[in-house]
């Protein structure tokens, strides 16, 4: 748990929510409450620690009671207690915060206030917390295939994805190919295979590379960074067609399939499959080998990207032209 990232989620929390009369947050340790409370200290919020504020509370002035007020630890309020802070939370004009180590603590407040009330529960994951947890999850499945990695490098990959899991493990496929000699990922590896501009990069003709008859664009990749997440997207692709048909061959119900696919939306899955009913299986399977052979390619030959971008596309359209329409 780190101070500063605890203080940047209570600041956000306090902008995003400005225009909301309560929020509840529930789900805070001990430790978490105490840094939360150090950061209010700095701000124009008035703090009520409960049971022992409330003879306070009770002869609170109007001109006390003309801020926003943090009221913590409503897990330990007695219930014979909960009626009067909640009618100076209801009447109150002012914003007010309710934090509790558990959801008990929020529950009796939301039920009376949730129409005007916003309730984040934080008793699972912290959003502070999420970020170690899949840099040591990354770093223990590269170290698991032999390979080591600056930290530097693996925050700066996982940085670059927005946290995106998959996403961060493709790239760093990637960056293991590129140093697959010396089993060592360095920051200025991966800074070479994700500069920036790659977020802009279109691939949306990856679509018609695949699934089309005919090819209307005329694609480019001149450099190998370009060239690998190119490979990223059509394994990605490829990879979902190849399961919507190994569920078609199951006899899968059509309405079970969203849960092989949770990160699809149902338009963007019912898209993916009405593009795979185009193409067949040993179609997509010879795509795939041809990808992994272009990859290895790649490794051997990092100056080569055009040339090998080149035969790629051109080994898919023979593909194309050797088989036969999808009925």
């Amino acid at each position: 748990m780190k101070l500063e990232s605890l203080s940047a989620f209570y600041h956000n929390l306090l902008l995003d929510n400005s225009q909301i009369k309560v929020v509840g947050l529930s789900g805070l340790n001990s430790e978490e409450l105490l840094s939360l409370a150090e950061f209010i200290v700095s701000g124009p919020y008035k703090k009520w620690i409960l049971p022992q504020d409330l003879d306070s509370l009770a002869q609170l002035s109007l001109w006390e009671s003309s801020s926003n007020s943090f009221y913590c630890c409503l897990d330990k309020l007695k219930k014979k207690d909960v009626p009067f802070v909640l009618q100076m939370v209801g009447s109150s004009c002012f914003q007010s915060y309710l934090l509790s180590s558990n959801t008990a603590g929020i529950q009796v407040f939301y039920n009376e206030l949730k129409n005007q009330m916003l309730w984040l529960d934080l008793s699972g994951e912290k959003p502070w917390h999420k970020k170690d947890r899949l840099l040591f999850l990354l770093q223990a499945e590269i170290k698991k295939e032999g390979f080591s990695i600056d930290k530097q490098a693996l925050t700066y990959v996982l940085d670059h994805e927005e946290g995106q899991l998959d996403r961060a493990r493709q790239r760093l496929k990637s960056a293991q190919l590129m140093s697959a000699e010396t089993k060592k990922i360095t920051l200025e590896q991966v800074k070479t295979l994700l500069p920036e501009r790659l977020q802009e990069l279109d691939f949306s003709w990856i679509d018609q590379l695949i699934y089309k008859k005919e090819f209307l664009e005329k694609p480019e990749c001149n450099e190998a960074s370009e060239l690998l997440l190119f490979f990223g997207q059509m394994r990605y692709a490829l990879n979902n067609s190849l399961k919507i048909k190994s569920l078609q061959m199951k006899l899968i119900p059509m309405e079970e399939f969203k849960s092989y696919f949770p990160k699809l939306s149902p338009q963007a899955l019912a898209h993916q499959i009405k593009k795979t009913d185009e193409v067949s299986i040993f179609f997509l399977e010879e795509v795939l080998k041809l990808i992994y052979d272009k990859e290895l390619e790649l490794k051997q030959d990092f100056h080569q990207p055009s040339s090998i971008f080149i035969e790629l596309i051109a080994k898919i359209f023979e593909l194309k032209t050797c088989l036969k329409p999808v009925n």
